[in-house]
């Protein structure tokens, strides 16, 4: 019988995919918004790992949910500067789009 408990193991995977797709994500658009929610999947997957070892790791008394709010924190305060960056940028060249050069 295969065992169904989800340990740490597999909290620290879905971190380390989701880093990887936000971290793809950044590096392979020209697109604003496309980076600012690539930001915000890799903030996530800090927050999901923080978390998670600070569940299982009874012996270091690490509060992994105080880390975890205060990336959120960060998150929220880092998206709502590159929004406001993103509207000024659209104001002044009618796009969302990284200039070339």
């Amino acid at each position: 019988m295969i065992s169904s408990s989800i340990g740490v193991f597999h909290f620290i995977i879905l971190g380390i995919i989701l880093f990887i797709i936000g971290f793809i994500g950044i590096i392979s658009t020209k697109n604003m918004i496309k980076i600012i929610l690539s930001a915000g999947i890799i903030f996530n997957a800090i927050c999901i790992n923080f978390v998670a070892i600070s569940k299982y790791c009874d012996e270091i008394k690490i509060e992994g949910e105080v880390f975890g709010g205060f990336t959120a924190i960060v998150c929220f305060v880092h998206l709502a500067i590159l929004i406001s960056l993103i509207i000024n940028f659209n104001k002044k060249y009618n796009t969302a789009d990284k200039l070339k050069g």
